[in-house]
């Protein structure tokens, strides 16, 4: 015959219960303040897009205020019956929220590993949070008074002492770091960073934070080409005759076409670096009527745009030239230059009138999938 032992365990549990005598302030209703900072997205340009890029005090939030009670400590009539006593200035512990990991210390602020959706590590945050007459208290410290004087607070026994209407922990500032450079764009989740405790002394233990901060948002690095190194491309088509000249509009000048290399520079195309194609497009400031030439400022003279191969190129916009690129890298970057030629042409059948011209177009970069 088996013998069968049962056992009974009892559990009791306490909503919101603390030592009576610790010292701590605890939230009046039950519930931590959350003081939720949502930003972005916010802009890396690809000059900044790189490690160790870091963007101080990017963003500040603030809510209202909150209440809080305080049990008594041994100090502060913290023996039995737990008599009313008063007391002025809030003690206060900022930490790390539990499971975020020290990135480094710069600047006289702890950085601290975030991962955005994909699980990648690219971004560490430091968090700042208000605490009065200390301004913005970088995270960690270690109970930190806010050296108040009045209003005298009044501590007790469970929720006997007077309500508490904080400001403390009801503003922060973040600062990020750029851990690696960002590829295309980064969405960090909700992610608690910081914990705040609070007490009636130097000494208090921590129990229930009284405040946490949490954060999300994005981050992005454009899609971002460079062309001629910023540099206006200029071209000389020489010296011409009006003689050269067709008496048919829109006939180049023979033996007249001008090739250019311009470089091209492109930076955060990560996230199309197997399925991008990169293209540019002409457009003049004043095109021709049938956008086939760019006008001048003779009258009588405009300038035919060619592509590599030798095809007419619209000057509106509407006509795209192959860019010869490089393969695009992991962290998102190609090179590479578009080539064309340039002609000058009759545009109304007429003999030009001898003297200098100019025109202007604008070379446009455009990408597709």
């Amino acid at each position: 015959m088996k013998k069968i032992l049962s056992g009974l365990i009892m559990l009791f549990f306490c909503y919101n219960c603390f030592a009576a005598g610790d010292g701590v302030c605890h939230n009046s209703d039950g519930s931590t303040h959350m003081l939720n900072l949502a930003f972005g997205p916010i802009t890396v340009s690809s000059a900044n897009n790189q490690t160790g890029y870091t963007v101080v005090d990017a963003l500040t939030n603030t809510t209202g205020t909150y209440p809080v009670r305080c049990h008594c400590d041994d100090q502060h009539g913290g023996q039995p019956p737990y008599s009313d006593t008063t007391f002025y200035p809030i003690y206060y512990i900022g930490d790390p929220a539990p499971g975020l990991i020290l990135d480094r210390a710069m600047g006289g602020l702890n950085y601290y590993i975030l991962k955005d959706t994909s699980g990648s590590e690219t971004l560490s945050v430091g968090v700042k949070v208000f605490i009065i007459n200390n301004q913005y208290a970088a995270i960690p410290f270690d109970h930190l008074s806010n050296q108040s004087t009045s209003p005298s607070h009044t501590c007790g026994a469970g929720n006997d002492g007077s309500t508490i209407n904080l400001d403390s922990g009801r503003s922060a500032k973040l600062s990020f770091y750029l851990r690696h450079p960002v590829m295309g764009t980064i969405d960090i989740p909700q992610t608690e960073v910081a914990w705040l405790y609070a007490g009636m002394s130097d000494d208090f233990p921590r129990t229930t934070p009284v405040s946490k901060v949490t954060i999300k948002g994005q981050l992005i690095a454009p899609q971002n080409c460079e062309i001629n190194q910023g540099q206006v491309i200029d071209i000389d088509l020489g010296k011409i005759y009006a003689s050269e000249f067709s008496s048919t509009p829109g006939a180049v000048v023979s033996g007249r076409k001008i090739k250019t290399d311009v470089a091209v520079s492109c930076t955060g195309m990560s996230e199309v670096r197997n399925t991008a194609k990169i293209n540019a497009s002409f457009v003049a400031q004043a095109p021709s009527a049938d956008a086939s030439m760019v006008t001048t400022s003779n009258p009588d003279v405009g300038v035919k745009i060619y592509d590599r191969d030798g095809s007419p190129v619209r000057v509106d916009g509407s006509s795209l030239m192959p860019a010869d690129m490089s393969a695009i890298s992991l962290v998102g970057n190609t090179n590479g230059s578009v080539t064309f030629y340039s002609a000058p042409a009759s545009l109304t059948g007429n003999k030009p009138t001898p003297n200098t011209f100019d025109a202007w177009a604008t070379l446009v970069i455009e990408f597709s999938n």
